[in-house]
């Protein structure tokens, strides 16, 4: 993959309780009683319907949540992928889930370019460079190669060409587990080579990772990426006003095999 190679109200209608005193009082709030009752059973009608209205309601809305939400992906052979119950929840709320040999990662976030890396300064070469390995990541976890692709200059074709490479499998339906970048940049300035390139030392690493077929097979192995953790070197072009990754080497002196 590298060069080398997802209430109710219940009705409670009140019952008008009268207290009857004497016949005469009787026949009186009897005649009286009964546009009462009326009303009363009217006011128990209107609430039992509110509520059916209400219930009606809910259920609408429930209906709707439900249809509303995120539907699983299907792998190429039409099998929906298997979440755990955590993953389950976490997708259904937006959140990212990382792949597995079940699935590809889901709802991965697209990485946004900080304001600062833009500025041709030593902070804004580290945050280009920070954002750089988030695209790539993001490359790798979706296989899309925008933005990363934008961010590579063509004098690094093999680098380029691995983003292509990683979204025709994902064409394919396949994905990739594992194999995250991360970089490390210890110094707090850069070597200027000449003007509009720069050199950073850097510690790239890459964990191991495994790409998978459309039905979930694993179809190749990853091997992982700088395990002794050596420096190297990340050269940096500043043009137009905007930075871009010209090349990547070694640093002499340093021992690579171990």
């Amino acid at each position: 993959m590298r060069s080398s190679l997802p209430s109710r109200l219940i009705a409670t209608g009140f019952i008008a309780a009268l207290l009857l005193t004497g016949c005469s009082a009787k026949d009186s709030n009897n005649a009286e009683a009964q546009p009462s009752e009326t009303s009363s059973s009217a006011a128990a009608s209107a609430d039992a319907t509110a509520s059916s209205t209400s219930a009606s309601s809910e259920d609408s809305d429930s209906a709707e949540a439900s249809s509303s939400a995120t539907a699983l992906p299907t792998l190429a052979n039409g099998q929906e992928v298997t979440l755990t119950d955590t993953e389950h929840t976490d997708f259904n709320a937006g959140k990212y889930v990382p792949a597995t040999a079940q699935h590809p990662a889901l709802n991965v976030p697209e990485p946004v370019m900080p304001e600062v890396a833009k500025e041709q300064t030593f902070e804004g070469a580290k945050a280009f460079l920070e954002y750089w390995v988030e695209a790539k990541n993001y490359n790798i976890e979706t296989g899309k190669v925008s933005p990363v692709k934008e961010l590579v200059t063509p004098n690094w074709p093999e680098e380029r060409e691995m983003y292509e490479a990683i979204d025709q499998e994902y064409k394919a339906d396949g994905w990739v587990e594992g194999s995250l970048a991360k970089l490390e940049i210890p110094d707090e300035d850069f070597n200027v080579v000449y003007e509009g390139l720069y050199d950073v030392i850097v510690y790239h690493t890459e964990n191991p990772g495994k790409l998978y077929d459309k039905n979930g097979k694993v179809k190749e192995e990853i091997p992982a990426f700088n395990t002794s953790h050596q420096p190297t070197v990340i050269t940096l072009k500043f043009e137009n006003g905007r930075w871009a990754v010209d090349g990547s080497s070694g640093i002499q002196g340093v021992d690579y095999e171990n």
